[in-house]
C-alpha cells in the first residue's frame, strides 16, 4: 500500500492509516497533491527525536497531536514540514566542527620541539 493518503478521498478511515503508519512507516497526508501532515508512530517519533538530539518538548509543540487506541498512546500526526526537520542529517561531529568560529585555529602539532625539550 502506498504512504501517501488524500484527504479528499474520504474513504480512507483514521484507524487504516495508524495501522499503515505502526507496519509500514510514516504516512503522508496529502491535500490538493501538496504534503501537509504526516502520522507517525510514538515510538518511531521519540527514536528520531532523540537521534537528532532535539529536547523531546522541542518536538512536541501544540500543533503535533497525540493518537490514542484504547488508551494507549500510538501515533502522533505532526505538520510535514516538522516530520522533514525530524529527518534532518544533523551531519557528523567533523562538519560541526569545521564550521565552527574555532575551525580557524591551528591545531598542528610543532615539530621543531621534541617530547624530550618538554621535559627539560
Amino acid at each position: 500500500m502506498d504512504n501517501k493518503w488524500h484527504l479528499e478521498n474520504t474513504t480512507n478511515p483514521i484507524n487504516l492509516i495508524i495501522d499503515e503508519c505502526l507496519i509500514r512507516g510514516p504516512q503522508v497526508y496529502l491535500f490538493r497533491g501538496k504534503e501537509i501532515a504526516v502520522v507517525i508512530s510514538l515510538k518511531e517519533y521519540r527514536e528520531k527525536s532523540i537521534n537528532n538530539k532535539l529536547p523531546y518538548y522541542f518536538l512536541s509543540p501544540d500543533n503535533h497531536r497525540l493518537i490514542k487506541r484504547n488508551g494507549e498512546k500510538i501515533a502522533v500526526v505532526l505538520p510535514y514540514s516538522d516530520f522533514k526537520e525530524l529527518n534532518k542529517n544533523r551531519g557528523t561531529l567533523s562538519s560541526f566542527f569545521r564550521k565552527s568560529p574555532l575551525s580557524l585555529i591551528d591545531l598542528r602539532r610543532d615539530h621543531t620541539i621534541t617530547p624530550e625539550d618538554l621535559l627539560n
